[in-house]
């Protein structure tokens, strides 16, 4: 899946901007503030879903994925914002403090959804997913605020970040869960699943 920016940039980015960073206090700036715009700035597909294709499909389940995708842009906005926040250095986008605090307020969201009883495990892979996104952006800020470089919160010598990849690995698991609980709703379908789903990925 396209990255925010490479693991590898970041971390250059964000040892050349220690200094300023940690003199930056949690503000938004410069904002990308539509979903279409959040897309394009990471060179994602966007296939909307849309329930006027599902309507043979049980309504409750539909009605909650309709409701699940506008959270899903929700995640893909804040994500996006907050990796041009460390990539300029804190000149715009959203401060991971205020990232940290939205994210736990669309947790919240997504855990108090109505779901039914078929989709529950999806709500549950992506909420934890959130969880670890969350936690991913907490140690960038950490080591920041701590004047550390960010090679002190990964676990080798490959930039390899458990949070990150565990969330990742979480979507793609949803994914497939998607496509395996509703196989004859359509192609277009399912690739509004994977677009939507693929925008809240931090990876």
């Amino acid at each position: 899946m396209s990255p925010i920016i490479s693991l590898r940039k970041r971390l250059g980015l964000w040892a050349l901007g220690l200094g300023l960073l940690m003199a930056v206090p949690a503000f938004a700036a410069d904002l990308i503030d539509d979903i279409d715009g959040a897309y394009a700035a990471r060179e994602l597909r966007r296939t909307q879903f849309d329930l006027r294709m599902a309507q043979h499909e049980d309504s409750a389940e539909m009605h909650f994925l309709g409701d699940l995708f506008v959270l899903t842009d929700d995640v893909s906005l804040l994500n996006t914002n907050v990796g041009r926040w460390f990539k300029t250095d804190g000149a715009s986008g959203l401060h991971a403090a205020d990232y940290r605090e939205r994210m736990n307020e669309l947790r919240v969201r997504l855990e108090e959804m109505e779901t039914p009883e078929r989709v529950r495990s999806v709500r549950d892979l992506l909420l934890e997913s959130l969880v670890l996104q969350n936690a991913f952006v907490n140690d960038w800020y950490e080591a920041i605020e701590a004047g550390q470089p960010f090679e002190s919160q990964l676990t080798n010598e490959y930039a390899y970040h458990e949070g990150l990849h565990r969330s990742h690995r979480l979507i793609l698991k949803a994914y497939a869960e998607l496509r395996a609980l509703f196989p004859e709703i359509g192609e277009s379908s399912h690739r509004a699943f994977l677009d939507h789903l693929r925008g809240m990925d931090l990876k």
